[in-house]
């Protein structure tokens, strides 16, 4: 199982490229 951090490191990863806005949005986090 992923742990919370390496998580987070993914999600700041896949933040970082722009592609993760859909997400984000569905999340309600600002983008």
């Amino acid at each position: 199982m992923i742990s919370k951090t390496d998580d987070l490191e993914i999600l700041l990863a896949v933040y970082d490229t722009g592609s993760f806005s859909g997400a984000a949005k569905s999340l309600d986090c600002p983008v």
